[in-house]
């Protein structure tokens, strides 16, 4: 038999209820429930009644469970991590550039710095942050890595401000190996605004534009963020140098996306410039499939392009 005041708990206020309760309680042999648990000693004498009661006040001390090892573990983490919060929040922001040796020994120390930067100090004080990195040449290269890695593609998120393109701007200019790496992080971030990219792009002279191609080329970018970025690669495409590996690449992914951008008017315009640069009559047959297949307003002056190469 299972004893109920282990099982349920009684509040203070209760008691009397309780006690009403099991004065008002008959025994009775027949029921199904005593039959099938097979409860022999009804609660039938004061003295018992008594000891439940006892043992249901009893319950209603809630005694304090020592700590185990993983909940201090969890309480000192949750205390260094708003200790972090409270030094960016109140001494950090006020002067990011004063505490930039502690930041950095942070942030090698833990990553996830990097997030607390961005959630705790204000724009002003971010953008003074990244123009001091970009300006001081002597920043550790491992942070400077991460730097890269872990907050500027967050930071983009947050902030769809002319200072991101600033950033960009900047970081070409000054760190152009880590730069390269977070190009293709921002290729392949889907939350990423491609209208950030596409002013960047506007940016590069031709030769930036043949590097820029040609490292998405090499990449080899999914379906899926080529599309998001179709209108920022169409921008570069059409300016640069258009060698065999440039063509081949660009014909492979509109080849892949002609089912998904059959109306599609930016496609539609990549396409026809991709025609009326294409050299190679090997490949007449597969883009007179992708013309058939396209439905946008650009689908007339394909063809056009078409019968000139044939």
């Amino acid at each position: 038999m299972i004893n109920a005041s282990n099982i349920w708990q009684f509040s203070a206020s209760s008691k009397t209820q309780l006690e009403r309760c099991l004065a008002a309680a008959q025994y009775d042999n027949q029921n199904k429930w005593i039959q099938k648990f097979k409860i022999l000693q009804p609660v039938t004498d004061e003295t018992t009644r008594a000891q439940v009661d006892t043992q249901s006040i009893e319950l209603m001390e809630v005694n304090e469970i020592p700590d185990s090892p993983e909940t201090e573990n969890a309480v000192a983490t949750n205390a260094v991590e708003q200790q972090q919060m409270d030094f960016f929040e109140e001494v950090v922001d006020a002067d990011p550039l004063a505490h930039f040796d502690k930041i950095v020994e942070m942030c090698l120390r833990d990553k996830s710095v990097y997030n607390l930067l961005i959630s705790n100090l204000s724009p002003v004080s971010l953008q003074k942050l990244c123009n001091h990195i970009f300006s001081t040449k002597d920043v550790k290269k491992e942070f400077l890595e991460s730097f890269y890695k872990y907050f500027l593609p967050v930071y983009f998120k947050k902030e769809h401000t002319w200072f991101s393109l600033d950033i960009l701007v900047k970081a070409k200019e000054c760190h152009g190996e880590q730069f390269g790496n977070l190009l293709l992080i921002l290729l392949n971030e889907k939350d990423f605004p491609s209208n950030i990219l596409q002013e960047f792009v506007s940016t590069l002279d031709l030769k930036e534009q043949n590097s820029f191609i040609t490292s998405i080329a090499d990449y080899d970018i999914s379906n899926e963020m080529f599309l998001h970025n179709l209108y920022t690669i169409f921008i570069t495409y059409k300016e640069c140098h258009k060698d065999e590996n440039i063509q081949n690449y660009i014909l492979k992914k509109l080849t892949q996306l002609s089912d998904v951008c059959s109306t599609d008017k930016n496609y539609g315009r990549f396409l026809l410039t991709y025609i009326q640069n294409s050299k190679c009559t090997s490949n007449l047959v597969v883009l007179e499939k992708l013309v058939e297949a396209h439905r946008s307003a650009f689908k007339r002056p394909c063809i056009n392009a078409l019968s000139q190469i044939k």
